[in-house]
């Protein structure tokens, strides 16, 4: 009967597909014999010579009851490495090392006949490269087994000679996770240091996420049967939601339009205006000091119009990307500090009456579309729609869970 586990006191067994498996087991079931038996396939063994008269070694064996206690030890340590070789294989791998005297000799036939030449084993290690790099999370996969196929590559690197850091997996799991660990994953690098993580430490607080959005996925289900279609139409809306909301492209083109409909707005409302400034007023009276008057307002608005459309447009930018206080100071700033200063110079001490009143409104207006313009062009929209897909996601679950 196959078995998972290995015994204590028996050397492991090797055959034609579990040499990664085998040689980690051997070389601990090595070193718990002793130090000598471990040391013996590291540093080999020589069968101890007869010295001449000058203490050099001669071409002739020394016998064994003439050996010193010191080469009995190293002797014994190699026979034991030896016996578990010879009983920790197969009958085809025993074929390869019977003819062995050493302990040394036989290991590094069944490495080489394992792991190849150097230049074998730098082509499997290219190639095993290939494949982690490739290695996806699945949509089904847990976060164990996901785990356990990123250690197995670990331990294939390993056997090559080549050692995975605790940092290079832990980022090869977090970049290789399905779509619903994004929050997750961008919580972890905004709130750890990834470069000190211990592998151990993430597969923990996955599992742990992981957890908790199966048992919400579980609770959702149950009360289908209690809910109308509309929760998974509000869902899926949702879902496309943050989907939008993580796209800077969209996000810019978005920016775009709006700017271009504040703009063809005023354009056309100042247009309008300007034709037909010279009959507005008789709308208001018949008097034609009046109807004067207010053809000579009509440039100040026309700007006025236009100042107004755009800045709802770019007020509207800072509200979806999530800057409203820069708009409040901005919008504080530019018709309190500045506009109604120089209303009050242009209207009063300067005596321009209501134009001036006009004039130093308009001057705030214009502040406010410059200021809020350059917010605009400098903004990271990357960094703005991912701000915005976590926003959305994190409504969505608390919406859902309410609702549940």
């Amino acid at each position: 009967m196959d078995k998972e586990g290995g015994y204590v006191t028996r050397s492991p067994l090797l055959d034609d597909s579990n040499y990664d498996i085998w040689k980690a087991r051997m070389i601990a079931f090595l070193k718990s014999i002793d130090s000598r038996t471990w040391k013996a396939v590291l540093k080999g063994w020589e069968h101890p010579k007869v010295k001449d008269a000058n203490g050099a070694d001669t071409d002739e064996l020394k016998p064994e009851e003439d050996w010193t206690d010191a080469e009995d030890s190293l002797a014994l340590g190699n026979s034991k490495a030896l016996n578990a070789l010879f009983n920790g294989v197969d009958k085809n791998m025993f074929r390869l090392i019977k003819r062995c005297t050493v302990a040394k000799e036989a290991w590094e036939i069944l490495k080489t006949t394992q792991e190849g030449t150097a230049k074998v084993k730098i082509s499997r290690l290219q190639n095993l490269t290939r494949k982690f790099e490739n290695l996806r999370m699945k949509e089904d996969e847990s976060v164990h087994n996901f785990y356990m196929n990123v250690m197995d590559f670990a331990n294939s690197f390993d056997d090559l000679g080549e050692n995975l850091s605790d940092e290079k997996i832990v980022r090869k799991i977090l970049r290789s996770l399905t779509k619903k660990f994004d929050m997750k994953v961008i919580a972890m690098e905004e709130a750890q240091d990834i470069s000190t993580m211990k592998v151990d430490e993430l597969i923990g607080s996955l599992q742990t996420y992981e957890s908790s959005v199966n048992e919400r996925l579980e609770s959702k289900n149950k009360s289908i049967a209690f809910l109308s279609n509309t929760d998974d139409e509000d869902l899926e809306i949702d879902m496309e939601s943050t989907d939008r909301a993580g796209n800077p492209r969209a996000a810019k083109g978005a920016v775009r339009v709006v700017a271009v409909i504040g703009i063809v707005e005023a354009i056309i409302v100042s247009t309008l205006f300007l034709c037909l400034g010279h009959v507005i007023g008789n709308a208001y009276s018949n008097d034609k000091e009046v109807i004067d008057y207010v053809k000579d307002m009509v440039p100040l608005l026309c700007v006025s119009l236009s100042a107004d459309s755009i800045i709802c447009a770019l007020s509207g930018i800072a509200r979806g990307g999530g800057f409203q206080t820069i708009g409040a100071y901005v919008n504080l700033g530019a018709y309190y500090l500045v506009g109604a200063p120089i209303a009050f110079l242009l209207g009063f001490s300067l005596k321009l009456n209501a134009k001036g009143l006009w004039m130093g409104t308009l001057t705030g207006s214009v502040l406010n579309v410059i200021i809020l313009a350059v917010v605009t062009m400098l903004t990271d929209w990357q960094k703005e729609a991912t701000k915005a897909r976590e926003r959305i996601a994190e409504k969505s679950i608390e919406a859902h869970d309410g609702s549940v």
